[in-house]
This record gives structure tokens, C-alpha cells and sequence, in this order.
């Protein structure tokens, strides 16, 4: 649909022309409008919507397509020369407008909506390079990142391509074209999805956390070299205090939460410091310092890399000394205090008591949240210039020509590139004495201030001002130390080299199999998409010739055998990984083949759709050679993979790590087991307590996992714990046995499990002991029994599931009548025989509604 087929609605009164199917719109005024389309969009479902925007920048910033919910949120956000794609399932209506900056005018020659299927990521990914930074320059906003741009630039003149990709949790896919290079706007989610398709060579990734690093967690990277470039808070959030405190406030204070996060990237950057395939880039010597001394690490591969300057764009030109009055600030307007824009202010005002402040010009160049707060005591000079907005780097270099001094106050080396951009073109950097920017200013040129003293900052101006030929040698001191220091030969040309020596180092490099110390059975159905790399997370660790993978093709109809031949086929796994082509019998039958086939002293099982953590795993391995217990317990990780979120399950955190303990004693309340007993993500068996006692699981049928966790509950004997946070169990999908949805249509099978592991309790009662036995009732069959009822009775639509599980109970008798089974809700449905669950949300409704009144008597 083409929008630009009706006239928009101009309610702030822009400047707007329509000519030959074009829009030319002008804002003259400082603040922001927009246009809105005049119609009201339905949303189509299941379909996602498609924007596009094309056109010229004539003045100023880029104008923003924008979609608004009825509540007149933003949703969405487009810009020039850019596309965008996004599923909303909850979405009824929007509309869409066209957002324009002040003092902007834009010409736009093509605006269209439309509705389409999945993204083809295929078709924008295509080099052997990935870039990933969670942000980049748009015309919306030139100063993102744009050190970033100027290696990419540099990257492309030496012919080198990548896949630039932005990610974060902006919702939404884009592309969009800035100065030549094109860019990938994504989710975390959808860098996943990326990286599940393609096998890059090499990733490059700039600002490093924990979100990436669960993506990079969950997919392969076996021969993938991974360069991490460290620009300093990413590593130094531990100075957050320094970093991110406001203006005009108390500094912000590390809260117990704000630990809590820090503790979670602590762990991650300690993790990846440990493998073989990463690098790490600090852009100064003394970043690496300070963020091994907050870590309380040694980084074991690293290099020091500094940020490319653009010395041909930003080449030194002689000042004429008269340049020496225009001053210029050049920053971030956001409310972040190391930004020190209010000590800029605070230099500005103390030189307007000083006679030579007549003689002096001043130009502010910026944007942020907090622009028109900081610049407010400046309005009524007359020699103060201010400029709200971003600029590109030919404008800066323009700013450079036009003035003599930059003056870049800094509370922690902020906008450090920018800062040594204006030294290499030849204006005199007034900045602050810190550590991070002594690191390319030496302090003795005099230029450097105590951070919060504002008069030494507008001396050290004065002295420029009275001293023209000090002036000019300290701006040439600056350039040829920025040009040495930043300068092509010791950032990009290094930065090549290194991967030149390294290309070829990265491979996957198993030894010969030993006699398997653990064997993983994968139960495999569908799972063409998640099985390679659930098995490459197995054995991406130097003990994988310890292990056996058993994959159990169970009647797959989509490309999962042919994703496990292409695993064997690859180096030595054929010694590691094994696969069974079988008939599909379901979940129990291929465990029950697992059992039959493992020769490891240990069984562990994974679904074929889950991963585990590589280094966590390594660490099992050395634990189970030494081990006898029965069972040996560890943490799991629930991976929502839609949200790139993940919760570590510390369900047996009350036990002694290392510690030995019979199952029996674990069985009393308070004093053992938590919520759950061994479940099948947390556990590894003893391959003789399921071998020798004959364990076998149902077949064609879900939900067989409480199965075999009555029979570990009946046959184990002894327990160890380890923290060890190792299976990565995906949630989110649709398809799981565990949703809603699967409940409802496999509702039998659950039935079927329940009624079951009951008849197994009752063969074995006499052979176990009465702590067991109330164990295995309270633990695993009352809640069974329960969670039946509530899928008869919430998702099922008719009493006849509800009848056909009661008469299997009610010869039960024991749990028929049992406290927690009769609650209010199944003593009715008994009474109507099931007959009203047809009402059943209704009648809890009704329910919710009279309890609130009886409270409000």
C-alpha cells in the first residue's frame, strides 16, 4: 500500500508540499512534528507488518515513520532509507506518523505498508564476517556508535565485507543504508536465529554482555573466532557510580540489585575469558587495567587496540591564531553526568566574568534528553551558539576548520573518540586529568584539568587566549599523538593482522574416544532446527573424548536424520556420536534404546531441542570420573529464547556441594529435597541404577520424565550435588509438552503417566521405605493426579475427560478421597458429574467476584 497516495494530516501546521508522488516537508521551528496518516489501520493477525521509507535529507535530522497503538504509544519506529518488519499478536489498531526534528527538511519520494510472511535473513546475511554492536549512525542519530562506522568504513576500503548487525531489545526488524553501509536492525532473539543459520568465520562484537553472550551460549561457535572489543563501561560498570550517576544529583549508590546484575556479568566475562576462541580488544592499557582490578582477573588473551581515527577525514590543518576564540562543545545531551556537559556550562559562565569573554565565541553541538536543562544558563549570551542536533563526520570535520578549541570536560573519559577527532584535525583538546584520557593527552602540555575545578578549565582557556603561539605547538602536540596513537597502522592494520595470523587456528579438534566416562541419549523428534547445536554444546570442551552421544531418531518426518549424518561426518564425531534411525514410539521408547546402547559409567539425557553449557559440562565430566554415587545432581537453566532471557534453577542449593547423602534421608520435609526431587535436567544416573533394575518407559506417550522419576525415586540409593548450572532447557515453544496447548490435546497421555506411576508405587511399596513412600505420593503422584484434574477441568471444553479420569481413580481409593485431590472444584464436578465444566471459567469467575464482596463486608 502506498502512502503517499493520500494528503497527511498537517495539524501543526509544517511546511508541506506534494509534488509528482514526493512530499517535501520543513520544520522551521525548534521543536519537533509530525504528519499523521489519515486512516486507522487494522492489524492483520498472524501477519507482520512491513514499513518502508525512502527519500533525501536535505537539512538538519532525519525524519522518523513511526507506528502508535490506540493508547498513542510508539510501537515502532522507521527512518529514512529504511525498512522495517514486525509480528504484533496483540495489536488491533495503529496508525502511523511522520516524525520531524526541528529545524529539519526532508524529501521523501516513497512511503508503503504492507503484510508478509517470515523474515529471510538469508537474504542480507551473506559474508563470512559478523559485526554486532547495539547501536550504529542513522540519520536520526549521527553520533551512535560512529566509531564503530569509521572501523566499519576502513574495513570496506581494504575490501573487506561483514554483515553489520545491530542488536538489542529495540522490537522490530530493520535494514536501513548510513554512508554506504548497509545495516541489520534485530532483537536478541533474532541474532540467534542468524547465527542457527549461518557459520561465521569470525564475529566481532563491540560493547560485550550478558545478552549476547546467552545468544552465543545457545548456538555454535566451535569454529568461530570471537573478538570482543571492550570500549570501557561494559567492562567497568563496577565504577557505575562514576558512569551513570545524573546531573545535579547525589552519585548513584550500588544497590543489592544492581550487585545481583554485576554478579551475573562478572560471571559471563570470567566464562569467556576462559575460552580458547576468544579475544579480547581494550581500546587503552589502562581500561585493561582497571577492569582486571574490578574483576579481580587477568585477561589470558587479549590485545590493546585503540579506536580508528579517521586521520584523512579528520587531517591536522595549521590553525590561524584568531581560531583560538571559537570554542566548541561537541556531546551527548543525555542526563548521564560523566558526559560533563555542566562543567562545560560552569567554564562558560566563569569565563563571562573575564574581560576576554567579549572576544570569544562559543558553538554547542548536540542532542539528548536533557539538551534544553544544560544549555539554560546559556540563552541569553549572545556569544553562545546552540545547535540541537547530531552532525556526520564531514559536518564535524567542518566544526574542526571553523574553531580552535574543543573543549571536552569528562567525569569518565566520555566521547574520548570525539575528543581526539578535534586534537587530530588541529584544534587545542581542554579535557579533564583522568587516567582514561592521560592515556592520549600527556598531562605536561598543560591542557589537562582537575575534573570538577571549572576556573582551572577557563584559565587554561585564558592562557591559550593570551599565548597564540603556545596555542598552536600544544594543537600540533595533540595531532601528531592522536594520528600516532589511533592512526591506521596501529588500529586497523593491527587489527588485520592479527586475524590474518589467526584464521586458521580456530577448529574443532577431538581426540580419540577413550572408554566413555558419560553418554548423553538425545531423544530426537523434529528438531532439525535445535539439534546441531544441542550437540556441539556437548563436546566444545576439551574432555569430549571422555563422552558417547547417542542421538535417537525417533521417526522424524522433517531433516533431523540428516542433520545427525552431518554431525557424525564431521572430523572424528563419528567416534563421539552415534545415531539410531527408529520408528517413532515417543519420548519413553527412545530413552528406553538410549539405556539399552549407553556404555559410559554415566547416563545423562537431553531433549534434541536444548543445549548445555560447554565449560559446565567439562567440569561434570572430571566430577564423574571419580564418582560412585547413583545419582549426581546439578542446576539447570531455563533459556526463554523469544525474550534472550534466562533463570538459573537453584532447586538443591540446601545441599552440601561434594557431599554424600542417601536418598532416604533426603525424603524428610525441611531437610532434603526442596520443591522437587531428581528431575531429568538436573540429573545424570548411574548407567548400572537404570540398567540392572530393568527401568522402562512407556512408549508413545509424553510426559514419561515423572515415570522415571518413580523409578529413581524407588531404586536410587545415594546423591551428590554440584553446582554446576549445566542444561539450558528452551521454553517459549508452542509445540512443548508442557503448554497449554499440548496439555490439552495430549491429555491422555497424562492420564495414562498418572495412573501408572501409581500401579509402580504399589509393586514396590513393600521394598521401600515409608519415608520414600510418602515422598513419592507427595512429590510426584498427588501433583500428577492434581494437574490432571485442572487439564480436565480448565482445558477441556466438555466434562467427558473429567468423567474418564475420576472412574480410574475412584479405584484408587487412597488418592480418590485424598485432602489436596478434594478440593471445593472437583467435589462439585463430581456432584454434575462434569457435566458444567463447560461453565467452569464462568463459575470461577462468579467465585472470584463473591469473595471479593464477602472481604468487603
Amino acid at each position: 500500500m502506498n502512502l503517499l497516495n493520500k494528503k497527511w494530516l498537517n495539524l501543526q501546521k509544517l511546511n508541506v508540499k506534494y509534488k509528482e508522488n514526493k512530499i517535501l516537508i520543513k520544520n522551521e521551528d525548534k521543536k519537533h512534528k509530525f504528519l499523521i496518516y489519515p486512516k486507522l489501520f487494522k492489524a492483520t493477525g498472524e501477519k507482520i507488518i512491513n514499513l518502508k521509507i525512502n527519500g533525501n535529507l536535505i537539512k538538519g535530522t532525519g525524519c522518523v515513520l513511526k507506528i502508535l497503538n490506540r493508547k498513542k504509544e510508539i510501537i515502532a519506529s522507521c527512518g529514512i532509507n529504511s525498512f522495517f518488519a514486525k509480528k504484533y499478536n496483540f495489536l488491533k489498531y495503529y496508525i502511523i506518523v511522520i516524525y520531524v526534528p526541528g529545524e529539519s527538511e526532508v524529501e521523501i519520494d516513497n512511503i508503503s505498508l504492507s503484510s508478509k510472511g517470515e523474515y529471510e535473513y538469508k537474504n542480507f546475511f551473506k559474508s563470512d564476517t559478523l559485526l554486532v554492536t547495539p547501536g550504529y549512525p542513522s540519520l536520526e542519530n549521527k553520533y551512535n556508535t560512529a566509531f564503530v562506522h569509521t572501523r566499519v568504513k576502513a574495513y570496506k576500503e581494504k575490501g573487506i565485507d561483514l554483515d553489520v548487525a545491530i542488536i538489542n531489545s529495540e522490537p522490530g526488524i530493520k535494514e536501513y543504508s548510513f554512508e554506504g553501509i548497509k545495516v541489520f536492525k534485530g532483537e536478541y532473539k533474532d541474532l540467534r536465529e542468524i547465527l542457527k543459520q549461518k557459520r561465521y568465520k569470525k564475529i566481532l562484537i563491540h560493547f560485550f554482555d550478558q545478552n549476547y553472550a546467552n545468544v552465543l551460549d545457545s548456538v555454535d561457535t566451535t569454529e568461530t573466532k570471537i573478538y570482543v572489543y571492550l570500549h570501557g563501561a561494559e567492562t567497568l560498570y563496577r565504577d557505575w557510580p562514576k558512569i551513570c550517576s545524573n546531573y545535579f544529583m547525589p552519585q548513584t549508590e550500588i544497590d543489592s540489585n544492581l550487585e545481583q546484575f554485576f554478579k551475573i556479568k562478572d560471571f559471563y566475562i570470567k566464562k569467556y575469558n576462559e575460552l580458547d576462541n576468544v579475544k579480547w580488544f581494550f581500546v587503552t592499557e589502562w581500561t585493561k587495567r582497571r577492569c582486571e582490578e574490578l574483576l579481580n582477573i587477568k585477561f589470558k588473551n587479549s590485545e590493546i587496540l585503540p579506536c580508528l581515527i579517521d586521520t584523512n577525514l579528520f587531517a591536522y590543518e595549521k590553525k590561524n591564531i584568531n581560531l583560538r576564540k571559537k570554542i566548541f562543545v561537541l556531546r551527548k545531551f543525555d542526563n548521564i553526568s560523566s558526559y560533563a556537559i555542566d562543567i562545560d556550562v560552569r567554564i562558560i559562565l566563569e569565563l563571562s566574568h573575564r574581560e576576554i569573554f567579549k572576544d570569544l565565541e562559543f558553538d554547542i553541538y548536540g542532542d539528548g534528553n536533557y539538551f534544553d536543562t544544560l544549555v539554560e544558563p546559556l540563552k541569553e549570551f549572545k556569544n553562545v551558539h546552540l545547535h540541537k542536533g547530531f552532525l556526520t563526520h564531514e559536518e564535524i570535520r567542518r566544526v574542526h576548520q571553523t574553531h580552535g578549541i574543543g573543549l571536552f570536560a569528562t567525569r569518565f573519559d566520555s566521547q574520548a573518540v570525539s575528543s581526539c577527532e578535534a586534537a587530530s584535525s588541529g584544534c587545542a583538546v581542554v579535557s579533564s586529568k583522568n587516567p582514561g584520557v592521560m592515556q592520549f593527552f600527556d598531562e605536561k602540555w598543560g591542557i589537562l584539568c582537575d575534573t570538577e575545578n571549572f576556573v582551572e578549565y577557563a584559565n587554561t582557556i585564558e592562557y591559550l587566549y593570551n599565548n597564540p603561539e603556545e596555542f598552536l605547538k600544544i594543537a600540533k602536540l595533540q595531532s601528531d599523538s592522536v594520528q600516532e596513537k589511533f592512526g591506521y597502522k596501529n588500529t586497523i592494520e593491527k587489527e588485520l593482522n592479527i586475524f590474518e595470523q589467526e584464521k586458521d587456528k580456530q577448529k574443532l579438534n577431538i581426540n580419540k574416544v577413550e572408554k566413555p566416562i558419560l553418554s548423553v541419549i538425545i531423544p530426537s523428534y523434529n528438531v532439525e532446527k535445535y539439534l546441531y547445536e544441542g550437540v556441539m554444546t556437548l563436546i566444545n570442551h576439551n574432555l569430549a573424548h571422555k563422552m558417547e552421544i547417542l542421538i535417537i531418531n525417533d521417526g522424524s518426518k522433517d531433516n533431523t536424520a540428516k542433520i545427525a549424518d552431518s554431525i557424525i561426518q564431521k572430523q572424528k564425531l563419528n567416534e563421539i556420536v552415534k545415531i539410531v534411525n527408529k520408528e517413532n514410539g515417543g519420548h519413553g521408547s527412545t530413552i528406553n534404546v538410549g539405556i539399552k546402547m549407553a556404555k559410559g559409567k554415566y547416563i545423562k539425557i537431553m531433549d534434541g531441542d536444548d543445549t548445555v553449557d560447554s565449560k559446565e559440562l567439562e567440569k561434570l565430566i572430571q566430577y564423574l570420573e571419580n564418582e560412585e554415587v547413583d545419582i549426581v545432581l546439578n542446576n539447570y537453566i531455563e533459556d526463554f529464547a523469544s525474550l534472550n532471557y534466562f533463570n538459573v534453577k537453584n532447586i538443591y542449593d540446601n545441599l552440601i556441594p561434594g557431599l554424600k547423602y542417601n536418598f532416604d534421608d533426603l525424603c524428610y520435609k525441611n531437610y532434603g529435597f526442596k520443591q522437587w526431587g531428581p528431575i531429568l535436567a538436573c540429573s545424570t544416573y548411574k548407567a548400572d541404577l537404570l540398567k540392572t533394575n530393568g527401568i522402562k518407559l512407556l512408549e508413545k506417550c509424553f510426559y514419561v520424565d515423572m515415570q522415571l522419576n518413580t523409578f529413581i525415586s524407588i531404586f536410587c540409593k545415594d546423591i551428590k550435588y554440584y553446582p554446576l548450572n549445566i542444561y539450558r532447557y528452551l521454553l517459549g515453544q508452542q509445540n512443548q509438552s508442557v503448554s497449554r496447548k499440548s496439555y490439552a490435546k495430549n491429555y491422555k497421555d497424562h492420564e495414562r503417566v498418572t495412573v501408572e506411576i501409581i500401579k509402580i508405587s504399589e509393586d514396590y511399596a513393600h521394598k521401600i521405605s515409608n519415608i520414600r513412600k510418602k515422598y513419592i505420593e507427595e512429590r510426584i503422584i498427588i501433583p500428577m493426579i492434581t494437574t490432571q484434574y485442572y487439564i480436565c477441568t480448565n482445558y477441556k471444553k466438555n466434562g467427558k475427560a473429567f468423567r474418564e479420569f475420576d472412574k480410574q481413580l475412584k479405584k484408587l481409593k487412597n488418592y480418590y478421597n485424598h485432602l489436596e485431590v478434594m478440593t471445593k472444584g472437583i467435589k462439585f464436578h463430581r456432584i454434575t458429574n462434569g457435566y458444567l465444566i463447560i461453565f467452569n471459567p464462568l463459575l470461577i469467575k462468579m467465585n472470584n467476584i463473591l469473595k471479593k464482596i464477602i472481604r468487603r463486608k
